[in-house]
C-alpha cells in the first residue's frame, strides 16, 4: 500500500483527489497550520508528531491517541 508523508502545504495540495492510501501529515505549526483542502474518498489521513492542521465543513476526527488535542471547534 502506498504512503505519502507530508511536511508542507505544497506537498499536501499536490495529492490528487483519487489517492486511496495513507497520508501522514508531519508538518505545520500553530502559526501556519496545514489545511486539508482536497476531499479524499478513500484515503486515510493521519497526523503525527507535532503536526497542526485545520479541518472544515464536514470533517471527521475518527480517532485520537496519546497527547492529541482539539484546540478550537
Amino acid at each position: 500500500m502506498k504512503e505519502i508523508i507530508v511536511k508542507t502545504q505544497k506537498d499536501l495540495d499536490g495529492i490528487k483527489p483519487g489517492f486511496d492510501s495513507y497520508i501522514y501529515i508531519e508538518g505545520g505549526t500553530q502559526e501556519t497550520p496545514l489545511e486539508l483542502r482536497v476531499r479524499f474518498d478513500f484515503a486515510k489521513v493521519i497526523c503525527r508528531g507535532s503536526a497542526q492542521i485545520i479541518m472544515r465543513e464536514n470533517s471527521v476526527v475518527q480517532d485520537m491517541w496519546e497527547n492529541s488535542v482539539v484546540q478550537d471547534m
